[in-house]
């Protein structure tokens, strides 16, 4: 009698373990469908936006309403002129944007040009993370209002977000525009695409790309930057 009670003991244990194990599994489950089907909707939304941009042209700082099997997301396009370049930008603008994110962006001032000689270079953000130490929140937060693909001592204010205009004021720039004359999208710009969640939560994260458009056939774009980036926590 007492080594069936112990034998239907370890049975109710043994289930009770393979219910557990497959509670979390299915759980985990869920939870990686939902972030695989999430990717699949951001990289359509991208498509789709690049789809427009090469066929009939968005005018820049374009705002977008998307949705993708029961998911909506707002997608922006901006183009990188828009933004302050950490390699090029004038140094008065990366200290107005040092002051304003509170990061200290002396270390990559001192490695910046020295007499007109270019002595750095910074290709991809994981490379700018890695020279300034940033951590994820400090580069959500100076991401917005800097990229490393304009080429520009100034961003041209006509492509400048509200918040960048509103920060950096009024600036001298060429009178001629690097884009089209016709507010469109052409070889050789650089875009950013932003595609958040609608509505999206404080803690979330979005994609972020940066795409040159080449204007060839076999490879009309070029991902310079694909990256899934917090929301900046700091109030400013």
């Amino acid at each position: 009698m007492l080594h069936t009670l112990w034998f239907l003991l370890l049975i109710a244990w043994f289930l009770g373990i393979t219910l557990k194990i497959g509670r979390h599994t299915a759980e985990r489950f869920i939870i990686e469908k939902s972030q695989i089907e999430r990717a699949w909707a951001e990289e359509s939304a991208i498509n789709d936006v690049l789809f427009e941009v090469l066929n009939r042209g968005f005018k820049p700082a374009a705002e977008h309403d998307y949705s993708f099997n029961g998911q909506h997301f707002r997608v922006t396009v901006i183009p990188s002129h828009g933004f302050v370049d950490l390699n090029t930008g004038q140094a008065d603008l990366l200290r107005q944007i040092a002051q304003r994110t509170g990061i200290n962006l002396d270390s990559l001032l001192k490695l910046r040009s020295k007499e007109g000689t270019m002595r750095l270079m910074i290709s991809d953000y994981a490379a700018l993370n890695a020279k300034l130490g940033l951590a994820s929140q400090q580069f959500a937060c100076i991401y917005p209002y800097v990229t490393l693909f304009s080429g520009r001592p100034s961003p041209l204010s006509q492509y400048m977000p509200d918040y960048l205009k509103k920060l950096l004021g009024r600036l001298h720039e060429e009178s001629t525009s690097v884009i089209s004359s016709d507010n469109g999208f052409t070889l050789g710009d650089s875009l950013r695409i932003e595609v958040k969640p609608h509505p999206i939560q404080p803690t979330g994260y979005y994609l972020s790309a940066e795409i040159l458009l080449t204007g060839r056939l076999d490879t009309p774009f070029f991902i310079r930057a694909w990256q899934h980036l917090p929301q900046c926590q700091k109030e400013f």
